[in-house]
């Protein structure tokens, strides 16, 4: 494991990993220009030699020679490649080290680079900001805020670190994996097989230790990965999209071979039963009720595959499960080469059976969104994220359990957006429609998250329809309030509950039946009231479910283009209720 510091990391000669980098990749070059010299030169030596031991001898050892240099030629590359992505990464690194760094020393905190300590002294300096209003004002920290502002520093600048060391480990991983044998080189050997165990010791991993470690094998080890285990790859946070799409693809088509086989197998225990004298009508009963239950997770997959075609090539499965009442995520457009993403989390009642509407409302999102950037096509990729267990009309809404559970995979899925997107400037949102704006907010609260003390890695949050976000204020989600976006329909019961009598939400709550008259107690304040410090975003749809709809004229409504403006970054161009406060 790897034990490097902070100091390490500020002092290491970058340029050193992309000379070497350099090198390997000349040498892979030379490699693949020596395979066809040889091939030139060995042209017709079995017609020119064609008897006798030497002879044979002869073409045996050119066959050896061309399989060795063959056999060089991708290791070679692979290490060049993975020193390449070494040296650019540490670059990233240092450079977000740098930053917070800058912005400790700045406000008068001194920092320890072998420990990674921050020493606050009696007062913080933030120095001159200018609120949303154009006035000039002084910020500064003292007591237990100046303490959080620093521990903040410290974890974000653990957070790089711990990056730091897992790209080194994954670097001398790719190196060792790609080194010839010191007796036998490199032979006709292939690359050795990815096996469950690989797989299995990569779950929990940051999702950037898991780009690097998939970047370290070769295309081969890749495919083969992806047929033999598409049960584990598709959900990998740190997989490219495209090999996530097709493991998921696999498993859409197992899933469906399973359970019509075990429909078949259930109608001929039905049958089978029907004519049978002895059996009874409760043993005929239960497995038609297990029918029933085969046929409904039969019908949602279905569904979710002719979606999918819907879409072309457009479409990309991130995520497939039929469990229970399923988990499914679907990406229009490929996050991975994108430059705006949305993930759009949904809530209350969303099963797998869902897909058809709420990939429209994303198809919507990408659609206006994608209009946003001004000429530029294909920039935009908004992701259907049914990848936690929705609440059902039962208790479990009114309760954090579903959004606390789903809020660590909610941090995972976006670090590994962010992982594997191929470079250059990414601009990512958050979409939290209903109970899903709950996910989103205990996502970028962070506190409760087992390693995730910086929040969710966004840097837009739009909600819609919102019961509240566990907080009374935008400023504890982790992120510049100003870029914390709300939206209400007035007649939405969901986002307007404090003050609705319990007996009109009876269907929602059995709270009602203990005479609570609001949900604000259970979710915290909506987020669209001025006292939360978002900004509340112009809605000019109806209901609880209609924020990506078109009007009847087929023109996008305001509630769809000024989140699609937010997806797209043009923050200047959303119509406003009123603007995020700031402090």
């Amino acid at each position: 494991m790897s034990s490097i510091t902070l100091n390490d990391l500020m002092m290491v000669n970058v340029e050193r990993f992309h000379t070497a980098a350099a090198a390997w990749k000349a040498l892979a070059d030379d490699l693949d220009r020596g395979f066809e010299a040889i091939n030139a030169g060995a042209l017709g030596l079995g017609d020119a030699w064609p008897l006798g031991s030497a002879a044979e001898a002869a073409v045996a050892k050119t066959e050896d020679v061309r399989a060795e240099i063959n056999a060089a030629y991708s290791p070679a590359n692979r290490i060049g490649q993975a020193l390449s992505t070494h040296a650019y990464a540490v670059a990233d690194l240092r450079g977000q080290t740098a930053q917070l760094l800058a912005a400790a020393s700045d406000a008068g905190c001194v920092i320890d680079l072998a420990s990674g300590t921050v020493t606050v002294p009696g007062q913080l300096d933030l120095g001159e900001m200018t609120n949303p209003i154009g006035l000039k004002m002084r910020r500064t920290l003292d007591g237990d805020a100046a303490r959080a502002w620093a521990d903040g520093i410290a974890r974000d600048l653990a957070t790089v670190l711990e990056r730091a060391r897992g790209l080194d480990d994954a670097t001398v991983g790719a190196i060792s994996a790609n080194l010839p044998d010191p007796a036998t080189g490199f032979g006709r050997l292939s690359a050795p097989a990815v096996t469950a165990a690989d797989l299995a010791s990569q779950r929990g991993r940051d999702p950037e230790d898991v780009n690097a470690w998939w970047r370290s094998l070769t295309p081969q080890q890749q495919e083969q990965a992806v047929r033999d285990f598409p049960e584990a790859v598709g959900w990998l946070d740190g997989v490219p999209a495209v090999d996530r799409d097709t493991a998921n693809r696999i498993m859409l088509d197992r899933h469906q071979d399973t359970l019509t086989q075990r429909r078949e197998d259930l109608q001929r225990q039905i049958r089978a039963l029907v004519d049978d004298d002895t059996a009874t009508v409760a043993q005929v009963e239960r497995l038609r009720g297990q029918l029933h239950e085969v046929d409904t997770k039969l019908a949602r997959l279905d569904l979710n595959e002719r979606k999918l075609t819907s879409l072309g090539d457009r479409g990309l499965l991130l995520g497939i499960d039929p469990a229970g009442d399923g988990r499914v995520i679907i990406s229009v457009g490929n996050p991975d080469t994108a430059r705006h993403t949305a993930v759009w989390v949904p809530g209350l009642g969303t099963d797998l059976g869902s897909t058809d509407g709420n990939v429209n409302r994303v198809l919507n999102l990408q659609r206006e969104a994608d209009k946003a950037t001004r000429g530029v096509d294909g920039d935009v990729a908004t992701i259907m994220w049914l990848g936690y267990d929705a609440p059902e009309t039962d208790g479990s809404v009114v309760t954090s359990t579903r959004s606390r559970q789903g809020a660590a995979a909610l941090d995972s899925f976006v670090n590994g957006l962010r992982a594997t997107h191929g470079g250059g400037d990414y601009h990512l949102t958050a979409v939290g429609h209903s109970y899903g704006s709950t996910v989103v907010a205990e996502a970028a609260l962070g506190g409760e998250q087992p390693g995730n003390p910086r929040g969710l890695a966004v840097d837009d949050i739009v909600t819609a329809g919102s019961p509240g976000m566990h907080t009374s204020s935008a400023s504890d989600l982790n992120i510049d309030a100003q870029h914390v976006w709300a939206g209400s329909a007035e007649n939405d019961l969901v986002a307007n509950f404090a003050n609705v009598p319990a007996a009109t939400v009876r269907y929602v709550s059995p709270l009602a039946a203990a005479g609570i008259e609001g949900i604000d107690m259970v979710h915290g304040a909506s987020p669209h009231e001025p006292s939360f410090g978002a900004n509340q975003y112009v809605v000019d749809t109806s209901g609880h479910s209609d924020y990506w709809e078109y009007d009847e004229n087929g023109e996008a409504t305001e509630s769809l283009r000024n989140q699609a403006k937010v997806v797209a970054g043009r923050y200047d161009e959303v119509g406003l209720e009123h603007e995020a406060s700031w402090e």
